[in-house]
Parts: structure tokens; C-alpha cells; sequence
């Protein structure tokens, strides 16, 4: 600040005599006077403009030509930071040579030689601040103006930033934006996301109409967002349906302001793409609504019908139907099936080959979901070969369902165009899939449960056995019509009734003790006496047991008419066994005398008969020489006929003794006892008996088993057809209480006509002048192993040989 002429040069400069010189010649003491006042009056007005200088906030120099700073006010002092003596009279560009090579010094220099204005920016170097700096010329060298923008520059650098920012979030927001003409909806710029969402490149959109580019669905929306815009000034989160350059519908929340560009009127409008999200909200309306709906249905087809109905519909599908899979049987069950086309249905089973390719049903086997958007171009729905055409529409979603493991049951959704099946609706599929199939399980086992009741019950009502249901506290909850037929009382009366009124007082504590018994898992039926409502008591039989819940159930059976056929049959048993008793000593009398007849037929039969041998004898020894041919045929007959009787009556006595002694059981080795029948018998040259191993050794009565194998072995001899290659096999089984044995041989074999016939008395299926025998073998045979509580059949057959089987006690 300056304050007097003697250190600086004055602010202003007026020439004393041009001042003090009047027009009107006034004396030299009047002018001096005049000018006394006019410095006076300048002083005034000069240390009012020095004032005035000092108290503004702009920074105010004066240089001279020399670059002396001859005034500088309080602001730039204080900007400075130097006392004024300091600054006043120095060279400008030592006292700030900082401003050396700055815009600062060639402006100051330009406007101190061509004598022109000029007005430039910077930022000071001492203080950091931005000044508007103006420069003037002025008679004796340059003013400096210079006003504080430091907040201006930062408002226009905060501006720019911000600009900057909407530039950036304009250009990558994940939000589709757009500025529009608010008059006529024409595009005037669009970030990226609008391209992606929209399909329009900024040359397709930029310069055209939201009418011209078809992006609303419904046009009328439009309008509804222009008039909530000038009624409210801005518009938040409003629901609009786009339509894209490929004609897909996609839905947007819309967030539109208002901004004016080059004074035209425009929208700024920010839309989200909600279609994801409001497809996931309707499929969870939807999936809550169906589960609701199918929740309440007891019919598993009316399950499975209204699931594949509503997802169909819902997923804009044309066909959609459950499978149920029986892995154990190979087969694919086609469930109803929902089909919004006339197409023939799938309605049906089907083998799992014949359905599906392998690698398809492994992948399903792995709980893997399968999507075919084009079955001609996917690999896996590519049949080749034989292969089962396993994706019959263009594009589908196949769902499994699986329960530890196992594949149960499978979800399919078709169309008959190219789709790109959306990750949402897949998993509305699955979520369907897994909400429905355990609902159809629970209703078909409810049906089969309703089923059940309902076969219980007409069982129950129509059984011929009385039915009682009774609480634990013996009270009849239930009765069937049987029940109130037994008793003699009504359904009304019996329930609610104590079963003491039922149960003679006698067999009270019997209850009890049945109870006890039943609790502690014993079975059985019992037989009661049931007090008739006329007082009469009912024999029954009962069987009871405790229900899962804990009541009594009792099935209880009239036995009146079973006890007096049984007293009658106890009656009518009492009679044939005294019958049986005299039958049997009459037969047993019988049989001793016809076994005495025979013992004495046979033994007092053999003393004629020898004599009949001692005088054929006789003749041969005394006149054989001298007999004719026929003769000596007629007594070579004879002693046929002799040896024959003496057979018979052998045999007679043998069959006589079957069974009147029984021996002491031994140990027999039975291959031991083969081979000394054998022995006996004399064997043909080369036949063969052989036992197969491994034969026991038996404790049983020798004598009898020995028969029993010499009449069957030498059978077998004496009727081979080819005794040469003849053989017989004797084999032994053992069977608890009882040995079976077999004699087989490779003879002529027996009718089946006659397998009966041979076990009788004097019977031969041949000629006796052919064949040797009595005719009793089989029959000795079949009594010692009949008399021992065994039997013997034959299994043969003519030109087969013949296997004899008989079972010995052991």
C-alpha cells in the first residue's frame, strides 16, 4: 500500500499548471489558492481509490515500463506474503520469477508493447489458487488485475469429472440407456447394453424412432411414460414389454429424466431387464399354485394329468408326460400325456432299448438332466444305426427322478421347433418333477390303502365267522353282522357293551390268562362258550390278536354243529373200533390157519410126492432101456412135473414163514451180502452183478434182506432175454428211518399192464415149461418187505429192462 510520493510514483499524475492556469486570469495569489484546494481535493479522491483498491478481494498491481511495481493493493500483499516496503519499486520478475516463462510473462509482455487489453487463466504458483487475470495498458507501463477462480475452476473441474463419470457409466452400465427426443421418441444416443438387449447397432438405432424400430410391444405404454413424465417430472421402476430386433419379447423396469440438450426437450431412459426375474417369480407362482392344486388330489392320473397340463401350457410347449421305469423288467412306461397338437399320443410301454439309446439313459441313470435345443444338430439325439430314435421332437427336456440311487420315474417337456430351453424353466421342470412323483406314490398307496379298507370291510361285514373289535379294556368297538347273528344281539347293542356280558362267569379269569398269553406272542384258537342274549350258552371257536393301535380283534365261529358231528363221530369211532378189534382177530385167526394149511399142505404134500419120485425112479432103473421114445419123454416129463411140485410147495412154505419169526437185527454189509447171493445163484458165464458205491453198512435182520435180494437177483437171471451181456446194478439210499434200495437190469423188461399183476400168487408173465417158477417169488418178496412197514413197486417198460425199488426199516 502506498501512503506518499517520496518512496513511489504518485497513482495518478496531474499537471499543476494545466490545473492552477483559470480562463478567467485570476491573480497568481487567488490561483495558488485554487490549487491548494485542488491537491487537496486530489489527495482526497486519491487515498479514496487507494482505499477502495485495498478493501476488494481481487489482486490489483501496477508495473511501469521498467517492470518496477510502483502500486500493489492489500490482496496482493497479503497473496505475496511480503511486506509492501518489500515489493514497491522492485523488479517485477525478481520479486516473482516464478512468472519467468509462464503465459503470465508473454501476456504482460504483448500488452506492454502493442498497448491492448488482454485477459488470460492460471494458476498462481505462490499460492496454488486459479486467477482470471486481466491486463491494461496504462500511460506509464501496465495494471494487473487478477480475480480469485479457484471455485469456479473447481466447480468446472468437479463438472468435468462428473461428466466424465456419466460418460463412463453411460457407456458400461449394465443397464440398457438410451437418450430420445421426448417430442418424437428419436434416438440420439445408446450405450452397449441397449445394443445387446435391443439387437440394433448405434448406426441401426441412432437417428430413428422408438416407433420406427418396433420397440414397444404395446405402443400405448409409450404414451402412459410421457404423461407421468410432464405430470411428475420423472418416472421410477415402470414396467414396460420390449420387443428386439429378432422379435423376442423381453420385459423392463424403465427409470426415465428429463434433460434438456441444445434446448430440445429429451428423455433419458434407463432400462433393466427383468424377464430373467420375472420369469423366476411366475415360475414360483406357478409352482406354489400347481402344488397346491395337486396337493388336494387323491387320483394318481388326475395328479399326473393336471401337472403336465399346467407345465405344458406354461412353458408354451407341445407335448409333456411322465415315464415310470422298471429298471428289474426293462421297461419305460408312457404315463397320460399332455399334447397341445393332434399328434399321435405316446401313450403306452415300451422297452427301455427300444425307447432310449444307451448313452441317454446312462446319463439319466446318473441323475443328469438331458436339454436338446435341435435334435438334428445335437450329437446325443443323433441315432445312427439300429439305434432307438431317443429324442422323437426337435428340442426337449428330459428330468429323471431317482430315490437312493435308482431311477423311478422321468419328467419330459417337447417342442417341435428349434428352442433354447431358458436354465429357469429346466428348473421349473425338475422342481415339478420332484413336487409331483412323490404325491402320485402317496396316492396310489392311499388308493391301495382305500382299496384295502374297503375289501377289510366288505370282508369284514360279510364274513360267515362273527368279528368282534374290542378296546383294551374289553368294551366292542365294531361287530359284524355274523357277530350280532351269534349273539342274538343288534349292532347298536353290542357296542359299547362290556364282553363280560358275553363270557360265562366261570371264564372270567380265563380272559385274563388268554391276555397274558397272547401279549406274549402265542398263537392259537381256542375253544369258549358265548352267552347268548336269550341266556343259552354257544360252543365257538376263537382266534384273537392285538392291532397295531392297540385294540382286540376276535374271530369267533360257531361250533354247534361241529360238536355234535363229533360226538357222533366219537360215537361211530367207538363202533368200528370194536368192529376193527373183532375184524382183526378174526383175520388174524384166518391168517394163522391159512399159515397152518400151508405149513401142513406143503410138508404133509411132500410125502405122496416123494413116492411118486422113488417109483418114477423105479422105472427108469428097472426099464428105461426097454421104453419107446414116447415113453421115456412121458417120464422125463414126469420128473418135470416132480421137480415143479417140489418147488411149489417150497415156495408154499417159504411164503407160509414170511413174517412168522422175526431174527435179531445185525450189522450187514451190503455189498458183502450181494456178493454171497450172487455166489449162490451160480451167474451165467459174463453176467454181471455189481452194487454201486457207496453201500452201506445196515443194522437190520440178514435172513429176511437176503431173500428179499436172491428172488429179485436171480429173477433178473432167469428172465434175461441175453444172459451173455445180461447185468444188474443194486444201488441203497438212505432215508432217514428207512434204506431204499434198487436191483436194475438190462433185460427184456415188463409191461406197465402188468406191474401189479407180477406181485400176485402164482403168477408168470411166461410159460412155466419156458420158464421154471412158482410164480410166488415176488409175492415172498413183497410180504417180508411189506410185514416191516416198507413197500416195493417196479419201474420198467418193454425192451427198457427193469428197475425193482423197495424201502427196508433200518
Amino acid at each position: 500500500m502506498i501512503s506518499d510520493a517520496k518512496n513511489s510514483s504518485p497513482l495518478f499524475k496531474v499537471s499543476a499548471a494545466a490545473q492552477l492556469q483559470g480562463s478567467d486570469g485570476l491573480s497568481h495569489a487567488g490561483a495558488t489558492s485554487v490549487q491548494n484546494y485542488n491537491e487537496e481535493t486530489l489527495q482526497k479522491s486519491h487515498q479514496q481509490v487507494i482505499s477502495i483498491l485495498d478493501s476488494i478481494q481481487d489482486v490489483f498491481f501496477v508495473v511501469d515500463r521498467q517492470w518496477r511495481i510502483t502500486y500493489a493493493n492489500a490482496r496482493a500483499v497479503e497473496v505475496a506474503a511480503m511486506p509492501a516496503e518489500t515489493i514497491i519499486g522492485k523488479d517485477l520478475w525478481e520479486m516473482f520469477p516464478g512468472l519467468v516463462g509462464t503465459p503470465a510473462e508473454t501476456v504482460y509482455r504483448k500488452v506492454m508493447e502493442e498497448r491492448k487489453p488482454a485477459r488470460f487463466e492460471m494458476r498462481g504458483y505462490l499460492s496454488g489458487s486459479w486467477y482470471g487475470t486481466s491486463v491494461y495498458p496504462s500511460p506509464d507501463g501496465i495494471t494487473i488485475f487478477g480475480r480469485d477462480i479457484t471455485a469456479r475452476k473447481r466447480a468446472e473441474e468437479a463438472l468435468r469429472l462428473s461428466e466424465e463419470r456419466f460418460a463412463k457409466a453411460f457407456r458400461t452400465s449394465p443397464d440398457a440407456i438410451s437418450i430420445t427426443s421426448e417430442t418424437d421418441g428419436r434416438l440420439i444416443d445408446i450405450n452397449e447394453s441397449f445394443e445387446r438387449l435391443f439387437g440394433y447397432t448405434r448406426e441401426e438405432a441412432i437417428g430413428r424412432t422408438v416407433h420406427e424400430l418396433n420397440l414397444y410391444a404395446h405402443p400405448e405404454r409409450r404414451q402412459q411414460l410421457i404423461a407421468h413424465i410432464q405430470e411428475h417430472g420423472a418416472l421410477r421402476d415402470f414396467e414396460v414389454v420390449y420387443k428386439t430386433k429378432a422379435g423376442d419379447l423381453r420385459i423392463g423396469s424403465a427409470s426415465v429424466d428429463t434433460l434438456s440438450i441444445d434446448e430440445e426437450a429429451c428423455l433419458l431412459t434407463i432400462v433393466r431387464d427383468v424377464t430373467e426375474q420375472k420369469r423366476v417369480e411366475q415360475n414360483r407362482e406357478f409352482l406354489a399354485e400347481l402344488t397346491a392344486q395337486i396337493s388336494l388330489l387323491t387320483d394318481p392320473i388326475a395328479i399326473i394329468e393336471t401337472a403336465t397340463s399346467a407345465l405344458g401350457a406354461h412353458l408354451n410347449a407341445q407335448r409333456c408326460y411322465f415315464s415310470e421305469i422298471d429298471l428289474s423288467a426293462d421297461k419305460i412306461t408312457v404315463l397320460r400325456e399332455w399334447r397341445r397338437d393332434q399328434a399321435s399320443p405316446m401313450t403306452g410301454i415300451y422297452s427301455l432299448a427300444d425307447f432310449l439309446a444307451p448313452t441317454v439313459r446312462q446319463v439319466l441313470e446318473r441323475d443328469e438332466i438331458i436339454t436338446i435345443s435341435d435334435s438334428e444338430t445335437d450329437a446325443r439325439a443323433i441315432a445312427g444305426g439300429d439305434a432307438p430314435p431317443s429324442f422323437p421332437f426337435r428340442s426337449s427336456v428330459i428330468v429323471p427322478y431317482l430315490r437312493e440311487g435308482r431311477w423311478l420315474a422321468s419328467l419330459t417337456v417337447a417342442c417341435d421347433v428349434v428352442r433354447q430351453w431358458q436354465s429357469d424353466d429346466v428348473a421349473l421342470a425338475q422342481s415339478v418333477l420332484r413336487r409331483t412323483w412323490p404325491l402320485v406314490e402317496r396316492a396310489r398307496i392311499e388308493q391301495e390303502l382305500r382299496k384295502s379298507e374297503a375289501d377289510y370291510r366288505a370282508l369284514f361285514e360279510h364274513a360267515s365267522d362273527a368279528i368282534f373289535i374290542a378296546s383294551d379294556d374289553r368294551i366292542y368297538l365294531d361287530v359284524n353282522a355274523a357277530a350280532c347273528a351269534l349273539s342274538g344281539y343288534s349292532r347298536e347293542e353290542l357296542i359299547g357293551r362290556s364282553i363280560n356280558d358275553l363270557t360265562p362267569s366261570d371264564d372270567l379269569r380265563r380272559l385274563d390268562q388268554d391276555r397274558t398269553r397272547l401279549l406274549a406272542g402265542e398263537k392259537g384258537i381256542a375253544e369258549w362258550w358265548l352267552v347268548h342274549k336269550s341266556g343259552s350258552r354257544v360252543p365257538v371257536e376263537v382266534s384273537a390278536r392285538q392291532l397295531p393301535d392297540g385294540r382286540w380283534q376276535a374271530f369267533v365261529r360257531d361250533i354247534t354243529a361241529r360238536k355234535r358231528l363229533e360226538e357222533q363221530l366219537r360215537q361211530l369211532n367207538a363202533t368200528l373200533e370194536r368192529q376193527v378189534e373183532e375184524r382183526t382177530a378174526e383175520l388174524q385167526r384166518s391168517n394163522h390157519e391159512l399159515d397152518q394149511f400151508a405149513y401142513v399142505a406143503s410138508h404133509d404134500l411132500k410125502a405122496p410126492l416123494r413116492g411118486i419120485q422113488h417109483l418114477a425112479d423105479f422105472i427108469a432103473q428097472d426099464a428105461e432101456e426097454e421104453l419107446s421114445a414116447a415113453s421115456r419123454d412121458h417120464l422125463r416129463k414126469l420128473y418135470g412135473r416132480i421137480r415143479r411140485m417140489e418147488t411149489l410147495l417150497d415156495d408154499l412154505l417159504d411164503y407160509s414163514r414170511a413174517g412168522r419169526h422175526r431174527h435179531e437185527p445185525e450189522p450187514v454189509d451190503i455189498a458183502e451180502l450181494v456178493r454171497n447171493v450172487a455166489e449162490l445163484l451160480a451167474l451165467p458165464s459174463d453176467f454181471e452183478v455189481s452194487v454201486v458205491a457207496p453201500t452201506p453198512v445196515l443194522i437190520v435182520e440178514r435172513v429176511p434182506l437176503e431173500t428179499v435180494f436172491r428172488n429179485l437177483i436171480g429173477n433178473a437171471i432167469k428172465h434175461h432175454d441175453n444172459p451173455a451181456q445180461g447185468c444188474v446194478r443194486i444201488t441203497a439210499t438212505l432215508d432217514d428211518a428207512f434204506v431204499e434200495f434198487s436191483v436194475a437190469d438190462n433185460g427184456p423188461g415188463i409191461d406197465p399192464a402188468f406191474h401189479e399183476r407180477i406181485f400176485e400168487i402164482f403168477q408168470t408173465l411166461r410159460p412155466r415149461d419156458q420158464v421154471e417158477g412158482s410164480g410166488m417169488g415176488l409175492t415172498i418178496v413183497k410180504k417180508h418187505v411189506e410185514i416191516r412197514g416198507g413197500s416195493i413197486w417196479v419201474e420198467s417198460a418193454v425192451g427198457q429192462g427193469a428197475t425193482f425199488r423197495f424201502t427196508w426199516p433200518v
